[in-house]
């Protein structure tokens, strides 16, 4: 029998891309946004109350990791078949990159957070989730391994896209407020800009590897 492309169409990838970009442009911003207000509760609480915020944080930031995995799994699964392990294979990655992360942060008397560190972080981050998202992809897709390099690529532009949002005029006359609402916005754009940006990167990455896929149909 013919070979039929079960990636997308060419009238579908902009669709595909888009939703992409938009998803983790929204994913980004509530994270953020939803962490900056519980840090206000807490803090503006009783001692007891505080100090059961940043267990309270760490629960939402595994939730809003969850929930990131579960929307990269619902927009790819008209292109790919069978791809339940996203979500699983997604959390495992971003697990073991912050145990290393953070293994080597606090075991490092001579590190210091800089603009270059930063970068180092969330690239190795996004590549130890592209990695593991590709032992998903490799069965799937020729030459998945790309996926690795340019989730890698992605996440290096996270930090310079928060950075340049979070230097803006935008921010700086949003920030000048000083009321609570207005750190959320600041947080929120400064979130929904730097996932864009790995989501642009990604998304043509992503694009171009459904473009070879090939499987035969009876």
């Amino acid at each position: 029998m013919r070979a039929r492309m079960i990636g997308p169409r060419r009238q579908d990838e902009r669709t595909l891309w888009l939703w992409w970009v938009l998803a983790h442009a929204l994913y980004g911003a509530l994270g953020p946004a939803i962490v900056k207000i519980l840090e206000g509760y807490f803090l503006a609480g009783s001692a007891t109350r505080a100090s059961d915020g940043p267990t309270i944080v760490v629960g939402v930031t595994v939730v809003w990791l969850i929930l990131g995995s579960l929307v990269q799994w619902w927009i790819l699964r008209n292109h790919l078949a069978a791809l339940r392990w996203w979500p699983v294979a997604t959390i495992v990655g971003a697990v073991i990159a912050e145990g290393v992360v953070f293994t080597v942060v606090t075991g490092n008397y001579t590190y210091r957070e800089t603009f270059r560190s930063n970068v180092l972080i969330f690239g190795f981050t996004a590549a130890a989730i592209g990695a593991a998202q590709w032992t998903v992809l490799r069965s799937r897709i020729p030459n998945a391994g790309w996926w690795v390099a340019t989730s890698a690529f992605g996440g290096a532009l996270i930090w310079p896209a928060y950075t340049a949002v979070a230097t803006s005029p935008f921010i700086g006359a949003v920030t000048a407020q000083r009321v609570d609402q207005a750190a959320v916005v600041a947080v929120a754009a400064q979130g929904a800009v730097s996932a864009a940006a790995y989501a642009l990167v990604t998304a043509f990455s992503l694009v171009g590897l459904l473009r070879q896929i090939k499987l035969r149909v009876p």
